[in-house]
């Protein structure tokens, strides 16, 4: 798996060269290859059209944001199903070390509070039928 900011750049690089936008080094044209192996026409036609969409936008990612973003949401999501605000801050710093998005624990955890006050947890809380415990 791609557990990096830098193999998820090599990745979406090399999904670029698949299609014929863009080049790079021997990383990007052996994941390239290995990347192309599994792709049938039908798909090289959905990822060029994507890529088209990418680069037409700016060609502009930021992978390690994105990593943030995607782990700020998993500790969201742990929140909303565990129901606890201090067994999700308590399982946040547990795992901290296994980090791969360059996020503080500190940080996890100030995004879980701010998010276990905002209106819209209360949305989903009130979607989901999860009651305030009181």
């Amino acid at each position: 798996m791609y557990n990096s900011h830098t193999e998820l750049r090599t990745l979406l690089l090399a999904a670029m060269r698949v299609v014929g936008m863009g080049g790079g080094d021997a990383s990007v044209e052996s994941t390239a290859k290995q990347l192309a192996k599994h792709l049938d026409q039908a798909h090289l036609d959905v990822l060029k059209q994507v890529v088209r969409k990418f680069v037409d936008a700016g060609g502009k990612a930021d992978i390690k944001r994105w990593m943030q973003a995607a782990e700020i949401t998993a500790l969201r999501a742990g929140l909303l199903l565990c129901d606890d605000v201090d067994t999700a801050v308590r399982m946040t710093q547990q795992i901290a070390s296994e980090s791969t998005a360059d996020l503080a624990p500190r940080d996890k955890v100030k995004e879980l509070v701010v998010y276990s006050i905002s209106e819209s947890y209360f949305r989903l809380r009130e979607q989901l039928g999860i009651q305030i415990k009181v």
